[in-house]
């Protein structure tokens, strides 16, 4: 990869970006109301998200997985006033 590749679909966004040692990194995202069918069986789920994109998923299966899956629903958001002293 020379740089990152985004490609927003109806259910989810998927994202890629070349790390260290020739890896890439894919993230997933689904909708927060999605996590738990998403977690009941993560690598089905994500192939089946990877697969809508029939070029990427040339590429993804015909590579090896560097690490495990990992994901999480707890993030924590907020609004920050841009403007206020200091």
């Amino acid at each position: 990869m020379d740089g990152a590749e985004v490609y927003l679909r109806p259910r989810n966004v998927i994202i890629l970006w070349p790390t260290n040692n020739g890896l890439t990194l894919i993230f997933v995202e689904w909708a927060h109301h999605e996590f738990h069918k998403i977690r009941a069986d993560v690598e089905r789920n994500y192939l089946q998200a990877i697969d809508s994109i029939p070029s990427l998923a040339e590429r993804v299966r015909g590579g090896r997985r560097g690490e495990r899956f990992t994901g999480t629903a707890d993030l924590a958001n907020f609004f920050r006033r841009p403007y206020g002293s200091g």
